[in-house]
């Protein structure tokens, strides 16, 4: 027997406050050692699945209050700063690190050494272009001399072309919005889930505007923002306008849409829990449509609008390798929790889209499946629509791939595979009949040509199919029948020369259909058309021998004649 548990669902209504994590205060982390060796490694699926535990079909507020349990245990967040090696600043050498561009580094010896040293260059939030060593840049160039007739960062004079020309920490959700303050403490200020390496021009413009979508780019009030790049070049890097409520927004390119929702998501989860003494370390957020709704930062309470927009833009910008690599830099070297958004994206609207219907399938199999040894089967299974999965079968007779429901034959025989699965709350069991034959033998065909002339047939033999299942049939097809055709009763018909192929197939009862061998036709032009045709090429070369002879001959003769006018007529003239 084996066992598949996911970890998406989970059958009861009702979660038991004994099944949840123990949750410690929000700065009661261990001590964090910066000496320990960097794990730059991402996280197993088996290891995320043990992170978050067992999900059942909580949503709404129910499962965020879950996750936020989860993701606030034993937290360790950094300082503002980048002058330590315990400051925001110098992790972005790991976390926001351009790990294509960057020099390679080990685990094993790194130790926040100098941005000389390092050569790390970093992947800024609504930057497209930084994708050379020109063009890119690190944060040390934020103290770096600004000469304005360079074009570019002169890394060993440590001068920029110009002041907008570095490497801010942003923070997504603005900090204005709950928990303001111009040297944020640990906590919210520091998050690293939020707080991400972006171009200075743009988070300048960004400001604290709430994210959406720009109604009208053509408008005369919107303003397109350009990010600076390494080499002194701009690129487009986002919108500034009035969103169709006529509300002031700031809207990203379509590539960070995703990221951006995604932190908004973390922020509202990991400090969405109403302790009525929330404070700068620990607000109060949410993330709403409802545009009445606004900030009181006297008690640390934060609004971010625009919640409808954010659930689409998760939809339209998918979590990408860097995006889930970075999550899993912050979780094993720093704050020690996970955005679960960026790991499990269908979660979004799960917590925060008050029209989510949470609807399961039922499985649904096949009163049997047949199978030779040469085959597979694999079943119509979505995995992350169960919780946990149980199947039984004979292992001797065949094997299953558990994570996409894979079936492999391994020798003939019948088991009878159960699936027992939990469905919104509710055990469910759904069994078929697997049987397994050997491959299928074809005695009698002992030739791979037939050569035949045109106008001719020739009659295929009966061939013994061994190991066919009863809703088998075996087919025959020629597969170009401008040169031959074969009838019901086998019979090839010649029919212009050229080669072809008999194709021998397996066909099933739902129309599925293999080939199991093929044998070479050659059609030849037969010894009667062979001669008939010698003989018409024959007789026109004839022709065209006679009919040249003749045009010669009256050439000539049409010639000598004129020449003989000609003398008796100078002979008359004289």
């Amino acid at each position: 027997m084996t066992k598949l548990f996911l970890s998406l669902l989970i059958p009861s209504l009702f979660y038991s406050l004994a099944n949840k994590p123990a949750v410690k205060a929000a700065f009661d982390g261990r001590a964090y050692d910066n000496s320990l060796m960097m794990d730059f490694t991402d996280s197993t699926t088996e290891e995320v699945d043990e992170y978050y535990g067992d999900i059942k079909d909580l949503t709404g507020e129910e499962l965020k209050g879950y996750l936020y349990d989860v993701i606030s245990e034993d937290n360790y967040f950094l300082d503002y700063g980048s002058g330590t090696s315990s400051g925001v600043g110098k992790y972005y050498q790991i976390t926001d690190r351009n790990w294509e561009l960057s020099e390679p580094i080990s685990p094993e010896t790194f130790t926040f050494a100098s941005e000389a040293d390092d050569d790390y260059y970093l992947r800024l939030l609504y930057s497209t272009g930084n994708d050379s060593k020109e063009t890119a840049y690190n944060n040390s160039v934020n103290s770096y001399k600004v000469n304005s007739s360079l074009d570019h960062i002169d890394y060993e004079a440590k001068e920029r072309p110009n002041g907008t020309i570095q490497v801010d920490k942003e923070h997504v959700w603005a900090k204005s919005h709950g928990f303001d303050g111009s040297n944020p403490v640990k906590g919210a200020g520091t998050d690293l889930h939020h707080l991400i390496a972006a171009d200075h021009k743009t988070n300048n413009i960004h400001s604290n505007l709430y994210y959406g979508d720009v109604y009208d780019l053509e408008d005369s009030k919107t303003t397109e923002v350009e990010c600076y790049l390494g080499d002194g070049t701009t690129e487009l890097s986002g919108y500034k306008g009035y969103d169709i409520d006529g509300e002031m927004v700031f809207e990203p390119l379509d590539e960070y849409k995703g990221d951006i929702a995604r932190a908004i998501f973390y922020m509202a989860t990991r400090y969405g829990k109403d302790t009525g003494q929330n404070t700068k370390n620990e607000p109060y957020l949410v993330v709403t449509d409802d545009d009445t709704l606004e900030d009181n930062t006297d008690i640390f309470f934060g609004v971010h609008h625009n919640l409808s927009t954010l659930l689409e833009w998760n939809d339209l910008d998918p979590v990408d390798d860097y995006e889930y690599h970075r999550n899993n830099l912050i979780y094993k070297n720093v704050q020690k929790n996970r955005n679960p958004y960026v790991d499990h994206p269908e979660w979004v609207r799960r917590v925060f889209d008050e029209n989510y219907s949470f609807v399961v399938p039922d499985i649904e199999l096949e009163q049997n499946y047949n199978l030779h040894l040469d085959d597979t089967l694999s079943l119509d299974i979505t995995t992350s629509d169960y919780s946990e999965v149980t199947l039984t079968y004979d292992e001797d007779i065949i094997k299953i791939d558990e994570s996409n429901f894979l079936i492999t034959p391994l020798k003939p025989g019948i088991t009878t595979l159960t699936i027992n699965y939990k469905n919104n709350g509710e055990s469910k069991s759904v069994s078929t009949t697997i049987n397994v034959k050997d491959k299928i033998a074809i005695s009698g065909l002992d030739f791979t040509e037939i050569r035949l002339f045109s106008n001719e047939t020739y009659q295929f033999p009966s061939l013994d199919f061994l190991n066919l299942f009863p809703d088998e049939k075996i087919t025959y097809s020629i597969d170009d029948q401008n040169i031959a055709t074969i009838d019901d009763n086998l019979l090839i018909h010649g029919k212009v020369p050229g080669t072809c192929n008999l194709l021998i197939s397996l066909t099933t009862s739902d129309g599925q259909s293999k080939v199991l061998s093929t044998v070479k036709l050659t059609i030849e032009l037969n010894q009667r058309q062979k001669y008939l045709m010698i003989i018409i090429i024959s007789a026109v070369l004839l022709v065209l021998v006679i009919l040249a002879i003749i045009f010669i001959v009256h050439h000539v003769n049409k010639k000598g004649s004129k020449k003989a006018s000609n003398k008796a007529y100078n002979k008359r003239r004289k």
